[in-house]
């Protein structure tokens, strides 16, 4: 996980028509994503994808922000859109970014 000092991590989202590739990679405090899409392609490298977005952030933001969607889904639908294991473990590590990283 990214708040836990990996360096870098990715997730699909298939269409009807290709993929969808979001990857992320840490740099400090900071989070750089590259969305890539793959026409009628699957398992190609993430090299070979059309490049649809980069962009930076702040990570932490980033993580909060995705931790509130995901808990406004929950509540909206009524079901986990992840599961409650997993969005726990975000929170936690939400947590623990937040207090190793205070002061600096």
């Amino acid at each position: 996980m990214l708040l836990m000092g990996a360096s870098d991590a990715k997730c699909s989202w298939w269409n009807e028509s290709g993929e969808y590739r979001w990857l992320f990679t840490r740099q400090g405090e900071q989070l750089v994503i590259h969305i890539v899409w793959f026409r009628n392609i699957a398992g190609w490298s993430d090299e070979k994808g059309e490049i649809v977005l980069i962009t930076v952030c702040d990570l932490l933001p980033f993580a909060k922000r995705l931790f509130h969607q995901l808990s406004q889904l929950q509540y909206r639908d009524g079901d986990h859109t992840v599961p409650r294991n997993e969005h726990q473990k975000l929170q936690e590590a939400i947590h623990t970014f937040e207090q190793t990283n205070r002061g600096m």
